[in-house]
């Protein structure tokens, strides 16, 4: 089972918590638990505007819940704060 290590940290564990709050953020990390993806696949599978989608993850990422990597044009969005139980 894959579950979420939240923060040792007070400000930073805020900070994620705040950002699990909003529904399409959550919807972004649940979507990038399963596999990386292309920010334009979440920018699809998410409402809103591909911008507003990307402004999601960079509050996912200053969270440090998401990171991303460029690979030329495309930027992957993928998990960084897992565990395996």
């Amino acid at each position: 089972m894959t579950t979420l290590c939240v923060a040792d940290d007070p400000g930073l564990r805020s900070r994620q918590l705040r950002a699990l709050a909003e529904p399409t953020r959550f919807k972004i990390l649940s979507l990038v638990s399963d596999r990386a993806h292309r920010v334009g696949e979440l920018a699809e599978l998410c409402p809103g505007t591909r911008w507003s989608v990307q402004k999601k993850i960079n509050e996912l990422a200053k969270a440090q819940l998401v990171s991303k990597t460029r690979i030329g044009r495309v930027v992957m969005v993928e998990p960084v704060i897992w565990r395996e139980n």
